[in-house]
């Protein structure tokens, strides 16, 4: 049970407590034992501000079936949905991918590395609307369950870009020419 307890100075420090059964000079007793948990506390609040505050399209899935375990802000902001109707749902179940080669290829990719690096694909968000990303997915644990870590870069606004500029540079060359 995690929990606060506090120091001889007045200060809290958060600490997990077992309790188990035992037997003490032939009595029954509860055995307990305390243990400062501030470190982890501490790499949990620095774990959860980076995966709420990143700029990236970040979630993790369920190895097993897919299922999205967690998803930050900016996915819920840049595909549309609401944090509720994304967890426990499949990126197949939101119709997610445009392309699902892209995510064939994804899985492929995971199968063969371990991982996956800045892989390009097309994802839809809830109004149809395409998004360009570079898709990335690390293996991680929950607990004893695997897990995947994936985070995408949108990169449509870029993209776009690109394009435009290939126009104009083939419509500047053929007045030149």
């Amino acid at each position: 049970v995690s929990q606060s307890r506090y120091c001889n100075d007045g200060s809290e420090i958060p600490v997990e407590t077992r309790v188990t059964l035992g037997v003490w000079d032939g009595k029954q007793v509860l055995f307990g034992v305390c243990k400062d948990i501030s470190e982890l506390k501490l790499s949990e609040e620095k774990f959860y501000k980076v995966f709420q505050n990143s700029a990236s399209l970040i979630a993790i899935t369920s190895r097993k079936d897919g299922r999205y375990l967690d998803v930050n802000q900016t996915f819920c902001d840049v595909l549309g949905y609401q944090r509720e109707e994304v967890i426990g749902i499949t990126s197949k179940t939101l119709d997610l991918f445009k392309n699902y080669e892209d995510r064939a290829r994804v899985i492929a990719e995971l199968e063969a590395s371990g991982r996956v690096g800045n892989v390009e694909v097309e994802v839809k968000d809830k109004n149809n609307v395409t998004h360009i990303g570079l898709f990335n997915a690390e293996p991680i644990y929950i607990g004893s369950e695997p897990c995947l870590a994936t985070t995408m870069v949108d990169v449509t606004f870029l993209k776009k870009l690109e394009r435009e500029i290939k126009t104009y540079n083939t419509e500047l060359k053929s007045m030149v020419d």
